[in-house]
Formats: C-alpha cells, structure tokens, sequence
C-alpha cells in the first residue's frame, strides 16, 4: 500500500484563495478536501494509457473509503488535479469504493477489463 496521497492540485491556501469570495462553501470544502487528502493512503490509483487521467481508491484514517478522479495535463507541470468531485463520498470497504468508482467514472471500466 502506497503512503503517498491522493494528488492534490495546490497547497491549501492557493486552492482556496482562487476562489470566488461569492462561494465560502465550495472554499471550505475544496480546502477541507486539500487537507485531508494529506492523510488518506492510496489502496490503488488507476491509469489510463498516456498517464492524462486516473482514479485513486483511498482509505482514509477512520478506516472508511474514497475515491477519487484526476487529470493532469504533463505540458502544466503542476500536477493532478481532482476533476470528480467524489473524494468526500465515503464507503465501509474497498470493494464498495470500487465498485461505485466504476459505475460513475466512465472510463474506468474499459481501463479495468
């Protein structure tokens, strides 16, 4: 199991002073999600072929589960950024996280088969 985190795209301060000051609620949960990512280990990280896209299936440190979607964009150089929004969804096992993870992420089911 990796102990590196799920790829979050700016340190917490940056992600959430991008932001419309008109949305404090979206800022709250994009920083919460920047921070907690910090503490999530990835169980599996999912790729599509030319490494653009991929899915993370995380446990978090209560023992639930997560995932979530990136995408990067290698001329950036930024890094991933989390594009599904799912990383606060949470599941009682691994399986449960997968198997919702392929069911909402269109891609992920070719990648898999």
């Amino acid at each position: 199991m990796r102990s590196t985190v799920s790829k979050p795209a700016h340190d917490p301060p940056a992600a959430v002073a991008t932001l419309d000051s008109a949305a404090p609620a979206r800022s709250l949960a994009l920083y919460r999600e920047a921070v907690m990512a910090h503490e999530n280990k990835v169980v599996r990280s999912i790729n599509l072929p030319g490494d653009t896209f991929c899915v993370d299936i995380f446990v978090r440190p209560d023992g639930s589960y997560g995932f979530e979607e990136y995408r990067r964009d290698p001329e950036d150089g930024r890094g991933w950024f989390g594009i599904g929004h799912h990383g606060e969804r949470r599941f009682d096992s691994y399986e449960a996280a997968c198997l919702t993870a392929r069911k909402v992420v269109g891609w992920l089911g070719t990648a898999l088969d």
